[in-house]
């Protein structure tokens, strides 16, 4: 069985995927950022395998690409 070839523009969306599944930042990643010791406070709202949504007493985070972003 052959599996079909991908275009350029197909490899480079596979790729992106890719490196964005693989760097999306854990729950222990977002406790080391905000510096909490506990988990106290601190939870994962949406983990949309590209990026997670985190949340830290009334704060958002949003995490991609191993960093983290406050959105509000």
């Amino acid at each position: 069985m052959k599996l079909p070839e991908l275009s350029r523009k197909q490899w480079i969306v596979l790729s992106c995927l890719l490196v964005l599944l693989i760097t999306n930042p854990s729950a222990q990643t977002f406790k080391d950022h905000i510096g909490n010791r506990s988990q106290y406070g601190i939870r994962r709202e949406y983990n949309l395998f590209i990026c997670s949504v985190y949340a830290n007493f009334g704060s958002t985070y949003v995490g991609v690409l191993g960093n983290f972003f406050k959105i509000g």
